[in-house]
């Protein structure tokens, strides 16, 4: 593999991961332990390389490049394979949740949505879920799903046989679709060299250190902060990533916190409920007993911050050695690849006091001490370097000053392709310009938001949640 690009120069997944294959082939890249505990697969970024070219030597086989492939699987180690055999295939993979047998309507339903939409050829699932999956379909009548070829990882061929795919930056990566709750799911376009980008800002706004990165994950791969944030990360870090399935954290939030003790993980990520919940259910002796001094990233996002839940579990967890400058406040979604921004590196969780009063007024002015109307908002600190954010009249498409709340609009070159097939909605979402200087174009994000005197970036809520503050319209 000469002339492999670094991971500094590399505009594509393909030819990075090929990279830390031929660097650090006997390296792992990934662990996965089912219950959270007890390791039950490992894989190298040599056995990633070997087992992703087999697979796509038998996508190739059958002349699916360019076409997108469903990735229906439980959690484990298989749909890292599936995924990035994808890619070496030059065919679009989109990950999917799989259905479950207590919710089989609502789940089958929505896989269905974004087989449709996606316009799927290939369904590709593990062996081990294949039976089950086409018993729940035949059990439901998804006529959509018995018009899909089903694929598995045995369906591999020679790893030899595999030839590399025109790719590069402006080739589709892959289709993340969004949660869709109030609407059918949408599929973002990510490209390899928007990913790569939004990665690499990432790397440095969170200080990722080359081949040093353990990552503690339950996330479901499926969501993009678990996917790009924790499984797609190591192949920028070289690091390696822990992975545990959710219902192993929600069942017993402190098996994440063990994972992180005993792989002595630098970086994890989590939604602000999980924070809660590890506060609730982890009693003082069963903390005692963690090691979290080598955290270094601990990502609170994917759902708004609270200022107390930071509070409560810093102050819990400090005896098991948590460092409060670990805690990293953070903003993203898909339409960017995932990271926005988030608090500054090496300094403890800020937030703001504000006049509830006055935000109804879309302004963001300190609350006097002691208010009890105060209302504490989290700094996500300042917006990657390379990427232009914005605080925007809704309405007016005006830029505003410091301090006024608006949408948050954002530019730059990690800013996604737009939505997959979608070109009426990806026009009014990708395509906004400043009405008073032309500027753009800019992902309106539909969140509302302010920026403060130093540039850092406050959240305070979703433009069609229509947030009411004391009989105000926000």
């Amino acid at each position: 593999m000469t002339g492999m690009p670094t991971p500094e120069t590399a505009t594509d997944l393909v030819r990075l991961t090929r990279h830390w294959a031929s660097e650090q082939p006997d390296a792992t890249v990934y662990v996965y332990l089912e219950d959270g505990r007890t390791e039950s697969d490992r894989l190298t970024y040599g056995e990633l390389d070997r087992r992703a070219r087999a697979f796509a030597a038998q996508l190739q086989a059958r002349g699916l490049a360019g076409q997108r492939a469903m990735l229906v699987f439980p959690p484990g180690i298989d749909f890292a394979v599936a995924f990035v055999g994808c890619l070496y295939a030059g065919v679009v993979p989109v990950p999917a949740y799989p259905p479950e047998p207590h919710r089989l309507q609502h789940t089958l339903r929505r896989l269905i949505s974004i087989i449709e939409d996606a316009r799927a050829a290939v369904l590709v699932t593990s062996p081990t879920f294949l039976a089950m999956a086409q018993a729940l379909v035949a059990q439901a009548g998804a006529e959509a799903l018995k018009r899909v070829d089903w694929l598995t990882l045995d369906d591999a061929a020679d790893a030899d046989a595999w030839t590399m795919p025109d790719v590069d930056g402006a080739t589709v990566a892959f289709l993340q679709y969004t949660s869709g709750s109030t609407s059918a799911p949408k599929g973002v376009t990510i490209r390899h060299g928007g990913l790569i980008t939004n990665m690499r800002m990432a790397a440095t706004a969170y200080g990722f250190q080359r081949r040093a990165e353990v990552n503690v994950s339950w996330l479901p791969v499926y969501h993009d902060m678990g996917l790009v944030g924790m499984v797609l990360n190591t192949l920028i870090t070289g690091g390696r990533a822990h992975l545990m399935p959710p219902y192993a954290f929600l069942k017993r939030p402190l098996s994440w916190l063990e994972l992180l003790s005993s792989a002595q993980g630098t970086c994890t990520a989590a939604p602000n409920f999980a924070f809660d919940l590890c506060v609730r259910k982890v009693t003082p002796e069963q903390r005692d007993r963690l090691d979290l001094s080598h955290l270094r990233t601990l990502v609170n996002g994917a759902e708004p911050v609270r200022a107390e839940t930071v509070d409560r579990f810093l102050r819990f967890f400090e005896p098991a050695g948590l460092r409060p400058e670990a805690l990293r406040p953070s903003y993203g979604m898909a339409e960017v690849g995932l990271f926005i921004s988030a608090g500054t590196s090496g300094q403890p969780t800020s937030d703001r006091a504000v006049s509830r009063a006055r935000l109804a007024r879309h302004a963001a002015v300190d609350a006097p001490p002691g208010d009890p109307d105060a209302l504490r908002i989290v700094s996500c600190g300042p917006a990657a370097a390379g990427s232009d954010v914005r605080i925007v009249h809704p309405t007016t498409r005006r830029a505003l000053p410091a301090g006024a709340v608006g949408e948050i609009w954002i530019a730059g070159p990690h800013v996604a392709a737009g939505y997959w097939q979608r070109p009426d909605e990806t026009e009014h979402s990708f395509g906004a310009r400043l009405a008073d200087s032309d500027a753009g174009p800019f992902l309106r994000t539909g969140d509302l938001g302010f920026l403060d005197a130093d540039g850092a970036l406050f959240v305070t809520g979703r433009r069609k949640d229509l947030l009411i503050i004391r009989g105000r319209n926000l």
